[in-house]
């Protein structure tokens, strides 16, 4: 009985705890194999959002492919861009509905990013609407945007795949190389 005292004892013994404060800090080796972790539980959901990327962008360039050349697809975009200022197209490029308040705003499009400033502007084009009647000018409009969104995102999609390789041959230690897909995206990379 004494030997299941002496359990029961240990049991409901609390451990002093040392004091916290003076705790060794961790060494460097395990500093690193947590790092290596953390980038490893990145990586692994990373790889899939990025090939999901590029596959999106992919799919974009092919329906612009279709869009230029599909009289169909063009007249529906007229009537959106002339009716609702782009907005019920779902295509980020033919949205003017925040652009026509700023098309005479010289300095708000000093601050536009080098991105967008090769983007055709509205105000370049005669664009029709409920009251002047459908336009010529708006298919024109709508196709050299198209133009432009096409070229926009092959350099996307170069970007993206050059971020993808720079992800599978990752050593895990290393920062990711600058001219990442992130870095492109927040405007540090111009190409």
């Amino acid at each position: 009985m004494s030997e299941l005292q002496l359990l029961l004892e240990k049991i409901n013994s609390k451990p002093k705890l040392e004091n916290l404060e003076n705790s060794p800090e961790p060494s460097a080796e395990l500093l690193n194999l947590m790092t290596r972790v953390e980038n490893r539980q990145w990586l692994a959901e990373e790889i899939p959002a990025t090939k999901e990327r590029l596959k999106e962008q992919l799919n974009d360039l092919k329906f612009i492919v279709h869009a230029l050349k599909c009289d169909q697809c063009l007249t529906e975009f007229q009537l959106d861009v002339e009716r609702y200022l782009g907005s019920h197209s779902g295509m980020w490029y033919l949205d003017l509905t925040n652009e026509v308040e700023f098309d005479d705003d010289e300095e708000f499009w000093e601050n536009v990013p080098e991105y967008y400033k090769s983007m055709p502007q509205a105000k370049d084009y005669h664009i029709g609407n409920y009251w002047s009647g459908m336009s010529d000018d708006t298919i024109r409009f709508i196709k050299d945007r198209l133009t432009w969104a096409q070229k926009t995102m092959r350099q996307d999609v170069r970007v993206i795949r050059k971020y993808l390789r720079a992800l599978k041959n990752w050593d895990l230690k290393t920062d990711l190389p600058p001219d990442s897909y992130l870095f492109y995206i927040w405007g540090a990379v111009t190409e």
